[in-house]
């Protein structure tokens, strides 16, 4: 049997903690280590009892649960607990593992908990450990609407979970099912989210595909100047690399220049 994943509640609402651990008790997969009703005990909390999940608040006593994930190092899953509406989660949520609303029924609850503990079959798909059947990643899901420039979208970044401003991200380019993303403060790290699902997210106005694996923030261009074969050559500010516009997108970026 294998062993359950260690989970902490952090709610600060005494009586929300006691009915997510009431309903974890028929998850048997999932066992709850601890609780934390704001952001030093959890700090503190995650520490001590180094947890593999967090089910964790948005809004914690004058603080937030990003405020907690700003200070602590945490690379496991995490699981959003909120009252707040769908399309207002979905604005930041890129690739958290799941979130549930308050009140959080037994039915979602079990979704994401099948979703935690789904097993990644040979094709790469995670699938229900009970049936098999494939599951969809919640990283696939897309927003309601596009995102806007002053937007925050919540990310892992390599192995460090941040919250990274729209208009602060430079250049995403495709590896595999990742995105490599690049920032306009330097910092760069491959994201769990395919270069397609970028494209129908992010604002039309600043964002342009140059090559079918290429995104570029059109704010941060430096320069353009033609290339071989009705091709353009981009520099970006702060970039070093030079981008090169197939000619495949090459109107696209005329039609941007006007």
């Amino acid at each position: 049997m294998k062993e359950p994943i260690h989970a902490l509640i952090i709610d600060d609402e005494r009586l929300a903690r006691m009915e997510l651990i009431r309903l974890l008790r028929s998850h048997p997969d999932i066992e709850v280590v601890g609780e934390a009703s704001g952001v030093a005990e959890a700090g503190q909390k995650i520490l001590s009892l180094k947890p593999e999940l967090l089910f964790l608040d948005i809004q914690l006593r004058g603080e937030t649960g990003f405020d907690l994930l700003e200070r602590v190092d945490f690379a496991g899953k995490i699981i959003f607990v909120t009252a707040w509406d769908q399309y207002a989660v979905q604005a930041f949520e890129v690739n958290a593992l799941d979130y549930l609303l308050k009140p959080v029924s037994p039915e979602r609850l079990a979704r994401s908990v099948e979703r935690l503990v789904g097993e990644v079959s040979e094709s790469g798909q995670v699938v229900e450990p009970a049936s098999g059947r494939p599951l969809s990643p919640i990283h696939n899901a897309f927003p309601a609407q596009r995102l806007a420039p002053s937007d925050v979208v919540f990310i892992r970044l390599g192995n460090k979970l941040r919250f990274q401003r729209v208009e602060e991200i430079l250049l995403l380019r495709a590896q595999g099912p990742y995105t490599e993303l690049f920032t306009t403060t330097g910092q760069s790290g491959l994201v769990h989210k395919l270069l397609k699902e970028w494209e129908m997210i992010l604002p039309e106005t600043l964002f342009l595909r140059v090559h079918r694996n290429t995104m570029i923030n059109l704010g941060q261009v430096d320069e353009v100047e033609p290339w071989s074969n009705h091709a353009y050559r981009i520099t970006l500010k702060g970039f070093r690399e030079a981008i090169i516009v197939s000619r495949r997108y090459a109107k696209r970026l005329r039609e941007w220049r006007g």
